[in-house]
């Protein structure tokens, strides 16, 4: 392949990078709902369980060994008190930027893995350091490496050589 032809191509995916999938409004819903002060946590539940795949997200991670609970977690309600709102959250947001991945192999399991680690370091230092921006350091870490998502997404032929 010529070099012009490979710059205009890299040019288009550029110009496609905004044509990316847009968080699910349940997601979108969630992220507003977490923030105010007059949500219960039947309410947040109640707008989760309309999406199956969310649903079964949080209640994996409920269910996890990390929180060691003595019985299983069978209701979304359930997975929102033992998460809590603001994890409920950070667990949305992974779940949605998940799905901006055409196809799920093990480069993009990869990525994914490296990203969701990223995002979870950087709300741990956050944390610690500038507790104020702690959720925003969350998404800026989970969206760090969205030129390669896209690079992968447009151009996988492409991608394995550029890594």
């Amino acid at each position: 392949m010529r070099v012009e032809s490979q710059v205009m191509k890299l040019e288009e995916l550029i110009n496609k990078a905004g044509d990316m999938k847009v968080l699910p409004s349940v997601a979108r819903k969630v992220m507003e709902m977490v923030e105010r002060e007059d949500v219960s946590g039947n309410q947040l539940a109640e707008a989760i369980s309309k999406d199956q795949t969310l649903s079964a997200h949080l209640l994996k991670a409920a269910n996890s060994a990390l929180f060691g609970l003595p019985r299983e977690i069978t209701t979304v309600l359930m997975a929102v008190n033992v998460l809590g709102f603001k994890n409920t959250r950070d667990m949305t947001i992974m779940a949605a930027t998940r799905a901006v991945y055409k196809r799920f192999g093990i480069t993009e399991k990869m990525l994914w893995t490296h990203s969701v680690s990223a995002a979870i370091g950087a709300k741990t230092i956050a944390s610690k350091y500038a507790p104020f921006v702690r959720d925003d350091a969350f998404i800026c870490g989970l969206l760090h490496d969205v030129g390669k998502v896209i690079l992968n997404n447009g151009c996988p032929h492409l991608f394995s050589p550029v890594m």
